[in-house]
């Protein structure tokens, strides 16, 4: 079993924004085929226009978890005002269950306390139920 402690946590540049898009495509995907109501939306939602939405925030954070230069996962982090959110959040599935998205979600959270930011919301894709008792925690 992975031990998340062995995984390096790494903010990524604008111009390494392209290291997640695997990660990001599989979660899309995987709400697509999830959502009883919103499949068409998740099939037009490109990673590029997902990305673009962030010009419309005050700023964000791209935290990738990087095992052997591999990226493994990742956490999008971002606010606008005083409203933080947790974006988007995937681990590949062998690396679940390790601590790693709970070392993702620490430096997500970090950050944006860091910038002052008093309430941080994430909303659940319908049909994502079953990531409740992750963000429970």
């Amino acid at each position: 079993m992975t031990d998340a402690r062995m995984i390096g946590i790494t903010t990524l540049q604008p111009d390494e924004i392209d290291q997640i898009k695997p990660l990001w495509e599989e979660l899309n995907r995987l709400h697509e085929e999830k959502s009883d109501h919103f499949k068409q939306h998740f099939r037009q939602f490109t990673f590029e226009k997902r990305m673009a939405s962030f010009s419309d925030c005050d700023d964000y954070r791209i935290f990738a978890a990087k095992e052997n230069n591999n990226t493994v996962g990742y956490c999008i982090a971002s606010f606008k005002k005083d409203i933080g959110e947790i974006d988007s959040i995937y681990i590949l599935p062998e690396y679940r269950k390790t601590g790693l998205g709970e070392k993702l979600m620490t430096n997500a959270e970090n950050w944006l306390i860091s910038k002052n930011i008093s309430r941080i919301r994430i909303s659940v894709v319908q049909g994502n139920e079953e990531a409740f008792g992750f963000y429970e925690k």
